[in-house]
């Protein structure tokens, strides 16, 4: 049913194994799908108290007042930090997928 794993061995320390779920530990898929569903349901709660404290802010600000200007360069920034942060990680996808994340082994230089 399960294939048996070998420890993984800690780096740097020789005879030392590690412990813990990556390591060999029989948790099954049922206790992977709820760790999935607890930690999507945490991230779920955090964006909402998040968006809950936003609003609370936002609203609270009655005097403020923001005119077209400041509406624009809100979308603007928005938008431009997306942009950003989309690229970026286009990037880290792109590299790892090309291998230029991979470690260099100096024994297997062909030089």
């Amino acid at each position: 049913m399960y294939e048996s794993r070998k420890p993984i061995q800690a780096p740097g320390r020789r005879g030392a194994e590690r412990v813990g779920w990556k390591a060999g530990c029989e948790g099954g898929q049922g206790n992977r799908e709820m760790r999935a569903k607890l930690l999507i349901g945490i991230l779920v709660g955090l964006l909402a108290a998040a968006a809950a404290v936003s609003w609370r802010v936002w609203s609270g600000l009655d005097g403020a007042v923001m005119t077209a200007h400041g509406y624009i360069a809100l979308a603007a920034g928005v938008t431009l930090s997306l942009l950003v942060g989309g690229g970026l990680m286009a990037l880290v996808f792109f590299s790892a997928r090309k291998g230029y994340d991979d470690i260099d082994d100096p024994s297997q230089d062909d030089r």
